[in-house]
């Protein structure tokens, strides 16, 4: 019996390494999808609150005339600076008004406006704002623009998906804006960086791996010790 033993040894050593490992793991999984999950509806929450208040602010009939003109008139112009104030309070990576048209590669949307901060304005507010009734060149996707068409049809409730950009991992809210006959005359807009959501996965997935290595190490130490002094 005695040149079977250290065989079984390191089976039971094997057997109980992986357990640990794939139970931590099992739990990492887990933490991680419940993570996850937690912050998207926190923000949902945050984007669509925000949408739902800047849309109490649009006159939506004054605001499909000034697109059907091209010219501003002072609902809009109330309008551009409270779309200014909710991108400096909310730190929103993009908030805007636009127009889906069609599902060409380039020009598919046409601005209507973008809110800039303060800071913007300073550095280059040309750069950051919009013009009304420019259209958007290869800004937008061809799918990003029927996304967009989707949802004028969609009622009144804040629409989200992911989505990559030159700017990074975005997290991004729409809503349509209806006139006084219900009609869809445009998507009220948000992004917000999905940086934050990244990096904190990462450092949780560090530390976790970092925990399962630990705690898989000095169990195997002791579970090895004990094996020693009781052998069977």
């Amino acid at each position: 019996m005695k040149k079977y033993r250290n065989p079984l040894r390191r089976s039971i050593l094997f057997g109980c390494g992986a357990f640990i490992a794939l139970l931590c793991l099992t739990l990492a999984a887990l933490g991680f999808l419940i993570y996850y999950q937690g912050m998207i509806e926190k923000y949902q929450t945050y984007i669509g609150d925000a949408l739902e208040l800047t849309l109490t602010e649009i006159e939506a009939d004054d605001l499909k005339m000034c697109m059907e003109s091209g010219e501003k008139t002072q609902d809009w112009i109330w309008t551009q600076d409270f779309l200014n104030r909710v991108k400096e309070l909310y730190d929103f990576a993009f908030v805007c008004i636009v127009k889906p048209l069609n599902l060409n590669d380039t020009d598919n949307m046409m601005n209507v406006m973008a809110g800039v901060t303060k800071a913007e304005r300073m550095e280059n507010e040309e750069f950051y704002s919009v013009t009304l009734g420019e259209l958007t060149g290869d800004s937008y996707s061809a799918e990003v623009a029927g996304y967009y068409l989707e949802r004028m049809n969609d009622g009144s409730h804040v629409s989200y998906y992911r989505n990559r950009t030159e700017f990074g991992y975005m997290y991004t809210g729409l809503i349509p804006i209806l006139d006084s006959s219900g009609e869809a005359v445009a998507i009220l807009a948000a992004d917000l960086s999905m940086e934050e959501i990244i990096r904190t996965l990462i450092r949780y997935l560090i530390i976790v791996l970092a925990e399962i290595v630990a705690l898989a190490s000095l169990f195997l130490t002791v579970l090895y010790r004990w094996l020693i002094l009781f052998p069977f």
